[in-house]
């Protein structure tokens, strides 16, 4: 039997907010070619999309991840924009 958490308006709200933050960081870590700061917050995003059952988020986090795991720069443009589209459509 899975569990599948209760969000509620004001948690998605705050979760939200959180991953505007998070794309604020890695369009900053993408200008500066910080991949180590890329492969953390996307492992972040990962852990935090799971929890809340956000499966197209958690495949662009793991994305992310492996991207800056291997310093793909193309890949981790692709998904950094996926994620931001992401959190566009959730407002």
């Amino acid at each position: 039997m899975s569990f599948e958490p209760q969000i509620t308006p004001e948690m998605k709200a705050r979760y939200i907010t959180r991953r505007r933050e998070d794309v604020a960081k890695l369009l900053e870590a993408q200008e500066a070619g910080d991949f180590n700061v890329l492969r953390a917050v996307g492992h972040q995003i990962k852990g935090n999309a799971a929890t809340f059952s956000f499966k197209d988020l958690e495949g662009y986090a793991i994305a992310l991840e492996d991207a800056a795991e291997v310093k793909d720069s193309e890949a981790c443009a692709k998904q950094i924009g996926n994620i931001q589209k992401w959190v566009a459509a959730q407002t």
